[in-house]
């Protein structure tokens, strides 16, 4: 996973690393530092791409990133901590809850969100809690409830300058999108995934060199659900674990400017190794090479371009070798305008039996305007297009977005939302086909 590196006015690195989600199965989640859409996952993606990027810069930060500490909670103090407590309402409405093609069902849903983050204040190492429950309960569609939870820790040691080790520890209970294509065909309600994390990572920095060697595990057992028509659906034969192995180096050579060299070997192994159209444990090994740099004083860009090769342990299972990209350019038009085009490329889980996994490839705008201090306008389209190997199947899913966030104050933030998705499935093996509209309203109390 690439981390960028900031306006090195000292030609150094942060002390703490950043981290971004490369906007992978769930595309739409590009919403960078504000409240996410309702159509993104409880907790964002499942798992990460080996190959995110973050771009922060001094010089060139988006309308987004800009800093507005008049408007930012202040927390509650508690010894060498301090606490954020949040909680957030959220009402919608969606025009097929069901994601079906035919007789599509309409249903109203309020979700119920608390939180709450811990953050030391150390002035040497650091150690960051959180928790948070998701609770949605719709009108008519029980079968679409959700009750979701997460709880994270991770900590930084300090060990040298700017060298260090980070260790992250999790447990979360999130929900399947219906949108992605490892989404069951006939589907009919909301699949629970449990998902335990845990990730070790060293940092060595010399002058302008650094060196990352991480290691990380998640594991997913999903629940089972119903079909459109209420038969059992049984979800087991997903149940996995993901170990992977990274090693990286970056070269600062200007400010705001670095290249880097990753490799990646990613082993998934299912728990039902009974059949080969369940098993679908295999062994990937992933090299890309990027970069990112401040290309003018308004346009910022992070490019990362590889190659994976994923074997499969079955023998009747045919390799995935294909080309790997995450891109984002940021172009701030004015201070208070950024236009930001975001693509990715990358291999997926395939749930459909035959198939070897799909590519999963992305690209997207999205437009974000500071209309008033305390409010933040944003539109956003995207497209993916996933091709299943080893069957008849290609999936194309249109996404378009607007929305706002109205900051009432430090305490009051007013998040409206409107989605609209388009899912086209073709071929022998073809998945569901249907349109959806999705109107949210969520009003956030932090302290």
């Amino acid at each position: 996973m690439f981390v960028s590196v900031r306006s090195a006015q000292r030609a150094r690195y942060p002390s703490r690393l950043r981290f971004s989600h490369a906007v992978a199965g769930s595309f739409l989640a590009i919403q960078l530092s504000q409240p996410t859409s309702a159509l993104a996952q409880t907790y964002g993606p499942l798992l990460d791409t080996e190959i995110p990027f973050a771009v922060p810069s001094v010089r060139n930060k988006t309308v987004v990133e800009r800093p507005r500490p008049e408007l930012a909670p202040q927390g509650v103090g508690a010894g060498g901590f301090r606490l954020f407590p949040e909680i957030s309402l959220e009402p919608g409405f969606s025009s097929n809850v069901l994601g079906s093609n035919i007789n599509a069902r309409s249903d109203g849903f309020i979700t119920v969100q608390p939180k709450l983050r811990a953050e030391s204040q150390w002035s040497r190492h650091a150690l960051n809690v959180s928790a948070d429950l998701v609770a949605k309960r719709y009108a008519n569609v029980s079968a679409k409830n959700e009750d979701g939870f997460r709880i994270r820790a991770d900590g930084r040691l300090d060990l040298h300058g700017e060298s260090n080790i980070v260790a992250a520890l999790g447990f979360e209970r999130t929900f399947e999108e219906q949108y992605t294509g490892s989404f069951p065909v006939d589907g009919g309600a909301s699949i629970a995934v449990r998902h335990p994390v845990a990730s070790v990572r060293g940092t060595y920095v010399a002058n302008r060199l650094r060196l990352i060697a991480s290691t990380a595990f998640d594991g997913f057992d999903y629940s089972d659900t119903t079909t459109l028509g209420g038969t059992p659906l049984d979800q087991d034969y997903r149940d996995r674990k993901v170990y992977r192995l990274s090693a990286r180096a970056e070269y600062l050579f200007a400010a705001d400017s670095a290249v880097f060299l990753q490799a990646t070997h990613r082993s998934t192994r299912y728990d039902d190794r009974s059949s080969a159209l369940t098993d679908r444990s295999s062994k990937e090994v992933r090299v890309v090479a990027g970069l990112v740099t401040d290309v003018t004083p308004i346009i910022r860009a992070a490019l990362g371009v590889g190659y994976a090769d994923r074997q499969y342990g079955q023998p009747g299972i045919r390799p995935v070798r294909d080309v790997v990209a995450d891109l984002r350019v940021d172009y701030n038009v004015t201070q208070l305008s950024t236009f930001s085009l975001i693509g990715s490329r990358g291999i997926e889980e395939a749930i459909v039996p035959n198939a070897a996994g799909y590519i999963a490839s992305k690209m997207g705008l999205r437009v974000d305007h500071e209309l008033l201090r305390n409010l933040m306008v944003n539109f956003g389209a995207d497209y993916q297009r996933d091709n299943f190997k080893g069957i008849a199947r290609l999936d194309r899913l249109v996404r378009i977005s607007t929305g706002a966030a109205y900051t009432m104050s430090r305490n009051v933030v007013i998040t409206p939302a409107l989605d609209y998705v388009h899912r086209r499935s073709s071929g022998a093996f073809a998945g569901p086909n249907f349109k959806e509209v999705r109107f949210v309203m969520r009003a956030s109390f932090r302290f």
